[in-house]
């Protein structure tokens, strides 16, 4: 836990900056109930990566894809966002923050207010839209022998 000092230092670099972009990874969603991938209870504690996290799954094993998607996505539905997420979107409609960069996957800087998220990896909404567009396109091979191209999608 951070020392009052530390928070009061920090509040006034904040201040006195001309712009602050926050990095955020797995440790803002834990107070989420959302464990980190590969922290303790985290998805690779049961499953491997290499094995169930791989494209090449995804196409060729989509079945054994969907096992692990299908509980990352009910561990991210049952979340909400948690004081982090709050102060940081308060910070950014004051003016103090001016964008997040995250790689997690789970949306909550999105459900908490904040306006300016980069996200570094797709957010679980985006990867099950580019999951079942590739299984789409394995099922469309599998039929006509034909990898058919997907133009760009959007998820808002």
């Amino acid at each position: 836990m951070a020392k009052d000092e530390e928070i009061t230092a920090l509040a006034k670099d904040i201040i006195a900056a001309k712009k602050v972009v926050v990095l955020s990874g797995a440790g803002m969603s834990v107070e989420s109930d959302i464990a980190p991938f590969r922290g303790p209870g985290g998805l690779w504690e049961k499953y491997d990566p290499v094995e169930y996290g791989h494209i090449t799954t995804l196409r060729n094993a989509p079945e054994k894809a969907w096992i692990m998607l299908s509980e990352m996505q009910r561990e991210i539905m049952k979340a909400k966002p948690n004081k982090g997420h709050y102060a940081l979107a308060k910070l950014e409609e004051m003016g103090l923050v001016s964008s997040i960069i995250t790689q997690n996957v789970d949306g909550l800087h999105h459900v908490a207010g904040s306006r300016d998220v980069i996200e570094f990896m797709e957010t679980s909404s985006q990867l099950f839209v580019w999951t079942v567009i590739t299984l789409f396109q394995v099922l469309m091979f599998h039929l006509t022998g034909f990898l058919l191209p997907v133009g760009n999608v959007t998820v808002r």
